[in-house]
């Protein structure tokens, strides 16, 4: 679960770009209160650059004019509260969220290898089986951190993490 380098991250100041970060950084993290996100600093915890291309990266155009190349399994804010991996959303189906909880519609998602090294992040806010303080803003849509990917099995099965939606057969 990893941004591009030039992914825009939401940090106390405004925003950084992922490959300015290093741990104990400032970073902006979201706890949802009923469909709002409350933004709060936190501090990056974990901070990884990958060693050189991923071999599927996902490219999404969302219809706020932003774009963002992630890996595949990074997780992504719907606007039913629940998390839903990369390669999974669906343009016109899916809404995302935006900084104030906002929709984000999905202009277009493609897979494939788009960049060079992507970088995983996470926030230090303690983990306690939620989302909470493990929310990032990148690129003008929530996302979860790295911390949420380790645990989206567990995600899962309390229902956090959406399941894909069966595509139309043709």
């Amino acid at each position: 679960m990893c941004y591009y380098k030039d992914a825009q991250i939401s940090i106390p100041q405004g925003q950084a770009t992922v490959q300015e970060l290093q741990p104990g950084s400032p970073l902006h993290a979201a706890t949802l209160k009923g469909d709002k996100p409350v933004w709060e600093p936190v501090l990056v915890d974990l901070y990884q650059p990958s060693g050189g291309g991923q071999p599927r990266q996902a490219h999404l155009l969302f219809n706020n004019n932003n774009q963002m190349v992630t890996s595949v399994d990074q997780l992504l804010l719907l606007r039913t509260g629940q998390l839903i991996r990369a390669d999974k959303l669906v343009p016109g189906t899916h809404q995302l969220v935006d900084k104030d909880g906002n929709e984000v519609g999905i202009a277009q998602v493609s897979i494939g290898t788009f960049g060079e090294a992507v970088y995983s992040l996470a926030s230090n806010a303690p983990y306690a089986g939620t989302m909470d303080g493990h929310l990032l803003l990148a690129n003008g849509v929530i996302t979860g951190d790295y911390i949420l990917q380790l645990n989206a099995e567990e995600l899962t099965a309390r229902g956090l993490i959406a399941a894909p939606q069966a595509l139309p057969q043709s």
